[in-house]
């Protein structure tokens, strides 16, 4: 397929011919093609169900970065974004003390992630360890000032359970009683000015260094602080195998975890081309 052209302009052919191409191609290249050929885009929305259907079942529906999506999912060694209805057969209930038997866990197609009212966990097992490199996670949260609250948590643990990542938001009042809400990444806190929802919602970003035993560049968006690195939670934690997802504490606790991931390396990174980077289209 090197230096193929096309006589016909892609945007003449007809749909049955266009998605073989469009399908062929890693979300990256069809990426790169927009940027040259703006006419795509349409026929990309046009494509957006076909692709997520054959190519990214977790996704959202919304065609909102559609491809950018489809990317991610494609070079991580996970991408979840909880779109499809078979998400709770993947993400088990987790056994916790304070599992509430009235939480209510809602997911799919009509949902924004994986939303949760009360109090629970959720764990899903890769089925085997690895190391990735770089940890992406988007997420809001909110609870009454009530009570003290723990929420929003996401535990990356290996076969042994023992945690290198542990993250969540935490509510409470400080010794003159006034309340703070933070972010914590182990053992280092962020503070926030309020709770993250809505359009407020944290986009949390680390390096992981398994020879270091440490969390690198983390950044917090969402936060003016700039976190920068932390230990690992269990400094003899081998790799991610497990990843719990959990609210502890809290009255009306609400979470939505609205994408987690998981990459071999920065998703900066990836040259997904391959053999087709030389391809010409006629667009």
């Amino acid at each position: 397929m090197h230096n193929l052209m096309w006589s016909v302009p892609l945007v003449d052919l007809p749909f049955d011919a266009i998605w073989p191409i469009c399908n062929a191609l890693p979300a990256i290249t069809l990426v790169r093609f927009q940027v040259v050929a703006p006419t795509l885009r349409k026929i990309v929305a046009t494509l957006w169900p076909r692709l997520r259907a054959a190519r990214g079942r977790t996704l959202r529906p919304s065609p909102n970065d559609g491809l950018r999506r489809l990317h991610n999912y494609e070079a991580a060694i996970l991408y979840e974004e909880f779109g499809d209805t078979a998400w709770a057969d993947r993400w088990l209930s987790g056994l916790i003390a304070t599992q509430n038997t009235t939480a209510q866990w809602h997911a799919g197609p009509d949902a924004f992630g994986l939303e949760l009212r009360g109090l629970g966990s959720r764990l899903l097992d890769l089925g085997s360890e690895c190391q990735p490199e770089a940890a992406t996670f988007r997420l809001s949260a909110r609870a009454s000032p009530v009570t003290a609250a723990a929420l929003g948590y996401i535990v990356l643990s290996d076969a042994s359970r023992r945690p290198c990542a542990w993250v969540y938001i935490e509510w409470q009042r400080d010794v003159v009683g006034i309340g703070t809400i933070a972010f914590w990444v182990n053992d280092t806190e962020v503070r926030l000015q309020d709770w993250p929802w809505g359009d407020s919602m944290l986009s949390v970003t680390f390096g992981i260094d398994w020879h270091s035993h440490e969390l690198t560049g983390i950044t917090v968006e969402g936060s003016a602080a700039a976190v920068g690195f932390a230990d690992f939670h269990n400094a003899s934690c081998q790799g991610v195998r497990h990843i719990t997802l959990a609210s502890f504490r809290g009255e009306s606790a609400e979470v939505c975890w609205q994408s987690i991931s998981l990459f071999p390396r920065a998703p900066d990174n990836y040259e997904r081309c391959g053999y087709h980077r030389h391809l010409s289209l006629m667009l």
